[in-house]
């Protein structure tokens, strides 16, 4: 019943939330670089809001912060268009009680900008960026539910005009059945100070997604957005060979420049993850993302044995990977793709004996 009430009490703000009055008419809010998204992986994606990873959540959906499997440390890079660029540094660790917590710097970038006296003389460049310091926290409640929060601190400059601002992302993530997920949120609820003697507001939106992997080998994703006072849309696909080669493609509208497709791979070799996305943004240029994340520490339990019963597979020992699978199961019958992974190794014992029955029944 407690966990219940928990829930209820954070949809009911998340549902509250979507009144908020920040949601003005496109171009009246500050702090704009927040709209741009993050992640390599998930920008080729073109949606991610169910289906992010780790490093990454915290932009698209708190919450899957929870489904952290090992402490991550992650860099990134996104070359804009007109001499527009970000960096952003973060470390993902792992908490007790299936929770995970995240920090995240992102440094946002202009250059290029010409500068001009009251006299229309030119000067010199104007400096411009923005700084966001976010910390995010998320909690697997059960099994079929987990939630998150992630606060931020913002800081945007130009030449000698600031302002700051302070700002909170929430999400929940439903997984109803095995490898199914629905992701529902708010971003950018908070309040900024005033720049060049203007107050604006953030750019709140609302969301709302759902992710399915189908197999072992495709993921597909699909968000809505409501921002701008207009809903905006996106979907996409993943294909991933022998968890090393990823191969993605996406579409969305959440940009008035973009063309709308978008392009990514990655490449997977023990505990390094590289990914690299490309979106084209019509006359402007090309986007061009690179993010590089570092996993390490002790793998939970049930992440050695998934391992070890996949290892087993491989070799073809399908009596023992039965044995190991099981024992994931028993654990927990959401974990990845496990019943997939049942199913294919009992097929396999049974060609090999006909007639055997399948062991996790």
């Amino acid at each position: 019943m407690k966990k219940l009430k928990i829930i209820y009490i954070i949809c009911s703000i998340l549902l509250a939330a979507s009144q908020y009055s920040s949601a003005g008419a496109a171009g009246t809010t500050s702090f704009e670089f927040l709209n741009i998204p993050v992640g390599a992986r998930e920008s080729g994606l073109g949606s991610a809001s169910a289906v992010a990873c780790g490093a990454n959540a915290f932009w698209w959906n708190p919450a899957k912060l929870a489904y952290l499997e090992r402490n991550t440390a992650s860099l990134a890079y996104n070359s804009w268009f007109e001499g527009i660029g970000r960096q952003r540094a973060g470390y993902s660790f792992l908490l007790p009680n299936r929770s995970a917590g995240a920090a995240n710097l992102q440094i946002h970038s202009v250059r290029g900008i010409d500068g001009y006296d009251w006299y229309g003389t030119p000067t010199s460049e104007l400096k411009a960026a923005s700084y966001a310091l976010s910390y995010t926290q998320a909690r697997r409640f059960t099994n079929l539910f987990a939630a998150g929060l992630n606060f931020k601190a913002l800081y945007e400059v130009l030449e000698n005009e600031n302002a700051f601002a302070a700002a909170a992302d929430a999400g929940v993530i439903f997984e109803p059945v095995s490898s199914l997920w629905l992701s529902l949120g708010v971003r950018n609820l908070g309040a900024a100070g005033s720049f060049i003697d203007e107050n604006e507001r953030l750019p709140f939106s609302a969301f709302c997604g759902v992710g399915l992997r189908v197999n072992r080998y495709l993921l597909l994703s699909s968000d809505i957005y409501y921002t701008d006072s207009q809903f905006k849309y996106g979907a996409g696909l993943e294909a991933g060979l022998w968890d090393l080669i990823f191969v993605r493609g996406g579409w969305n509208n959440w940009a008035d420049l973009d063309d709308g497709f978008h392009l990514g791979a990655g490449w997977r070799y023990k505990d390094i993850m590289l990914d690299y996305s490309y979106s084209p943004y019509a006359d402007m240029g090309i986007a061009h993302r690179v993010d590089i994340s570092f996993e390490f520490g002790e793998l939970p339990m049930i992440e050695r044995l998934y391992r070890g019963a996949k290892s087993l597979y491989s070799n073809e020992k399908y009596r023992k990977a039965l044995i190991e699978f099981n024992k994931v199961f028993a654990l927990d019958p959401h974990y990845k793709q496990i019943r997939s992974w049942l199913e294919k190794t009992d097929e396999k014992i049974r060609d090999s004996q006909s007639g055997e029955l399948p062991l996790y029944e």
